[in-house]
Formats: structure tokens, C-alpha cells, sequence
């Protein structure tokens, strides 16, 4: 996807559903298993097919500052962008946050990464597509109960020819409990 041109409309949804294993030396741990849904138009470079990503988290909260980290790996399918068939390759994430509570709000910063190999297009490898993506996202959450609502923007950083998109902005809803379910 070239970020030179604009476009707008609803991405790909992507859903989650999140398990609390246990505290170890007072970190959190949790597994998370998230889908993004081919809703988005592949055509404006708003989506990228249905994905499959298992991931492993840890937390733990400092007085009122938490701090999360993440490793995963997506599972990528193919897509089509103006009739061309794409494969993006499986892709690896990770990613940390911190932030500072207040109330029931909570001011966040966050950074992920993801690691990608070689993307196929019409069954051709493309060379020097594979790559390193990160994004910064300051953003803002509120918890009221078992719900929490999150807003922020990403950013792309690093190299323009690595990124989907200079920025974006975003929201998302969880249901929080021993399984937590979340949209965005």
C-alpha cells in the first residue's frame, strides 16, 4: 500500500478474545487469539483480509502506572487488490505500553512492531518487501465497570516504503473478566 495517496472509510474489524492465566513475580499473564475481519476495502488500502493472530501477554501495575508487553505472530491470508491476488506472508509482532492512571481514565503510550517476509503478488515473490513496521499510539482509555473504551492514533514511524498508513486513527471497546472480548 502506497501512503502518497488519501483514503477514508472503515478498515478491517478486528476482534478479540483474551484468557488471564496467572501472576508470576506479580506480572499478569494472558493469552490473546484476535481476528481482523475482511471488512475494509483492500482496493483503498483500508484492509488486508482475514488474519489470525495468537498472542501471549504480561502486565503488571506500578503504584498507578501499568506497563504491558506482547509477543505474537499473525497468521495472514490473501487478498485481492484490484482483482491481483496478495499474499502478505505470516508476520511477527510485539509491542509495549505504559501509561498512568487517573480515575477511571487511563493515558496511554504504546509502541509495536511487527517483523514481515517477502509478500507474493500474483504468485511472484516481490523482492525488498519484507521489512520492519512500528507504530507509536498515544491514545486514552476509560473503565467503567467491565467495559473499557480506547481511542488513540496511530502513527507510523521508520521507513515510508514499510508503512500501511502515515496515521490512523482508532476505537475500540472491551468487555473485561476472566475471558475479555474486544472490537476495534
Amino acid at each position: 500500500a502506497k501512503t502518497s495517496q488519501s483514503e477514508s472509510g472503515l478498515g478491517d474489524i478486528s476482534a478479540g478474545l483474551k484468557y488471564g492465566i496467572g501472576t508470576i513475580r506479580g506480572w499478569d499473564g494472558g493469552a490473546l487469539i484476535s481476528f481482523d475481519l475482511p471488512t475494509g476495502d483492500a482496493d483503498k488500502s483500508l484492509g488486508k483480509g482475514l488474519n489470525v493472530r495468537p498472542t501471549m501477554l504480561a502486565s503488571r501495575q506500578y503504584g498507578n502506572w501499568p506497563v504491558d508487553v506482547n509477543l505474537g505472530y499473525s497468521l495472514t491470508g490473501e487478498y485481492k487488490v484490484n482483482r491481483v491476488k496478495i499474499n502478505p506472508g505470516d508476520v511477527i509482532t510485539y509491542g509495549v505500553s505504559g501509561g498512568y492512571n487517573w480515575n477511571r481514565w487511563t493515558f496511554l503510550t504504546e509502541v509495536r512492531g511487527e517483523t514481515f517476509g517477502t509478500e507474493k503478488q500474483a504468485g511472484q515473490k516481490i523482492n525488498g518487501s519484507g521489512g520492519t513496521r512500528i507504530d507509536w499510539t498515544p491514545g486514552v482509555r476509560y473503565q467503567w465497570k467491565s467495559l473499557k473504551a480506547k481511542a488513540g492514533v496511530n502513527v507510523s514511524l521508520g521507513e515510508e516504503s514499510s508503512r500501511l498508513y502515515d496515521w490512523q486513527a482508532f476505537v475500540g471497546l472491551s468487555v473485561v473478566g476472566k475471558f475479555s472480548f474486544r472490537m476495534e
